[in-house]
């Protein structure tokens, strides 16, 4: 029993560190689709029980403890981690040709073979008597701890710190060795079980040597599909506990396989980053800013050298940006700027544990709207929660990504809107755009001593007038993105949305 009691913990173990790592390749792949772990899970859950049922042709017809019984489970657990080792690079490849979701069998295939392991375990460990019982769940308790020690240190702790390609070869290897020992307790002749492991060594040794070409460039392949080449790979990773964040040599950045930003902060040769240069339009005196999310920095790069702005508190939930912005040198400055304070920790929490704290101005360049966990800083009881934190008169600037949901939940709960792009401004109090101060903020805008529109330039003087320009757009029909709407414009956009609130999750599940 102690053997198939230490055997059932490994397999747990391993097979849920698979799980652990296979959602990140889904939700990654996906873009964070809120749908994804569902899926993904359903594969895997799938895979377990084709994995039980397969097991029963291959009991031996040897007694309880015979280890004669091992050689099955030796054996799966050989090919179930030579298959575990593939699962990504033949993901990577598939979605090169098929959608993302019809790879979900790769997962549900390589599921089936750990899924294996377990059965055949309780059928060598367990005695058919009145004690079967007891047995079971010993070994369905040390099956649970191993499963929850595979999730908690997998999924908190290898992948905090290693890659994904380096800790699926710690599983892998782990579980041949593994497969070894089993083979070596089994019972087998001796040349037998010289060949048996001669081909576990071998095995290892091929998964060792091929995946420096398998797992190169694995997001990537993941993230561009058929468009992957030589000019689409990612020159920046960093993996984390919280996820996976990627930049492209033009500096594009992607968390969690979805477009995230870029390293710009320059105006004059990027319309769509505006929207930050904007507060100053319809708020006059930002003294005091909330930002939730950091990505590349540029937004937070760039309300940080507002002239009016003395204070911005920046709230990340993944430090792995942190890494990256020292490399980038036009938000490099960011990290070392005295007003600015940055702190790792999830937005709701932090506004919970900030009850007393006040803003003239919160800022949110959200995530696009369908992706997972959306709702959660799209709904009623959020931006209720972003009202309490505003100082009389203070605004909420937040990223819409043109979701109707989220323009018609903001009406409902703001009576003063307007629209930047696609962002919105709300506030209880009347928002007043005054185009003369707008001007006058960018005329004395300066990024790291460097004045953004130089007034001796013709053609930066020319820029800061279109840009200034903008705020005529209001109100009027145009074709262009880049331009002001307002509340009477933002109705008409949102005439078919739907309130989003944390029970509904209406823009991450509203298709069913």
């Amino acid at each position: 029993m102690a053997l198939a009691l230490v055997l059932a913990a490994l397999s747990g173990f391993i097979a849920l560190s698979y799980e652990v790592l296979w959602f990140r390749l889904v939700s990654f792949v996906s873009q964070g689709t809120a749908a994804a772990f569902g899926l993904a899970l359903g594969a895997y859950l799938l895979g377990l029980a084709g994995g039980a049922l397969l097991s029963v042709r291959y009991r031996q017809a040897a007694g309880t403890h015979d280890r004669r019984q091992l050689r099955a489970v030796a054996a799966f657990g050989v090919a179930s981690n030579v298959v575990a080792f593939l699962v990504a690079p033949a993901m990577a490849f598939a979605v090169g040709h098929v959608h993302w979701a019809l790879t979900l069998p790769i997962v549900a295939f390589a599921a089936l073979l750990l899924g294996a392991n377990f059965p055949l375990l309780c059928h060598f460990g367990v005695a058919p008597d009145d004690r079967a019982g007891a047995g079971l769940s010993y070994l369905y308790l040390a099956n649970i701890v191993g499963s929850a020690a595979g999730s908690l240190l997998t999924g908190f702790v290898l992948m905090d710190h290693l890659p994904f390609a380096q800790i699926t070869l710690i599983l892998v290897v782990t579980g041949l060795t593994t497969s070894a020992v089993t083979l070596a307790l089994s019972r087998l002749g001796r040349k037998a079980l010289l060949g048996w492991l001669n081909g576990v060594v071998v095995a290892t040794l091929l998964v060792l040597a091929a995946a420096p070409t398998l797992y190169t460039q694995i997001w990537a392949r993941l993230y561009f599909k058929q468009d992957f080449g030589p000019d689409t790979h990612f020159s920046e990773v960093v993996e984390n506990k919280s996820g996976v964040i990627t930049v492209t040599p033009d500096g594009r950045i992607f968390g969690g396989g979805a477009y995230d930003g870029k390293f710009d902060v320059d105006v004059k040769d990027w319309d769509w980053i505006v929207r930050p240069y904007a507060l100053s339009a319809f708020h006059p005196a930002p003294r005091r800013v909330l930002m939730f999310g950091l990505s590349s920095g540029a937004w937070a790069q760039i309300l940080a050298h507002n002239p009016e702005v003395e204070h911005l508190t920046v709230v990340e939930i993944n430090p792995g940006y942190l890494d990256l912005i020292p490399r980038h040198p036009n938000v490099a400055s960011l990290l070392d700027n005295p007003k600015v304070d940055l702190v790792i920790d999830d937005g709701r929490r932090w506004l919970r544990a900030h009850p007393d704290a006040r803003f003239d101005a919160i800022v949110f360049n959200v995530t696009h709207s369908w992706r997972a966990f959306s709702s959660n800083v799209l709904s009623v009881e959020f931006l209720e929660s972003i009202r309490r934190h505003l100082a009389p008169g203070g605004v909420y600037f937040y990223n819409t990504t043109w979701s109707k949901d989220a323009m018609a939940t903001a009406l409902r709960v703001f009576p003063h809107t307007l629209m930047v792009v696609n962002s919105l401004a709300v506030s209880d109090q009347p928002l007043a755009v005054d185009k003369a101060r707008w001007r006058d903020v960018l005329a004395r805008y300066t990024l790291d001593g460097r004045r953004l529109f130089d007034p001796d330039s013709p053609i930066d003087q020319l820029r800061l007038d279109e840009i200034v320009n903008l705020v005529d757009t209001m109100g009027h029909d145009l074709e262009t993105d880049i331009r002001f709407l307002d509340r009477a414009q933002i109705e008409a956009r949102a005439r078919e949305g739907r309130v989003i609130t944390d029970d509904n999750m209406i823009t991450e599940y509203g298709f069913l």
